[in-house]
């Protein structure tokens, strides 16, 4: 069995790889977020509008 000899440099190497994994996992998360704020408010606009059409709708009528 081969194990890799423990370093500091490798120690260092695989901190920078986890870190590198975080940011890269918080960016999804960002833009997760972003996506989800943007749904929400189409979500609120749509609503508007169909509460709109049923309430001038019922004008026309």
């Amino acid at each position: 069995m081969l194990f890799n000899k423990v370093t500091k440099d490798n120690i260092l190497q695989g901190i920078k790889d986890f870190e590198n994994k975080v940011s890269a996992l918080m960016g999804l998360c960002d833009a997760l977020d972003q996506e989800e704020q943007q749904s929400q408010a189409h979500s609120e606009q749509l609503m508007q509008s169909v509460l709109r059409e049923v309430f001038e709708g019922s004008k026309n009528c």
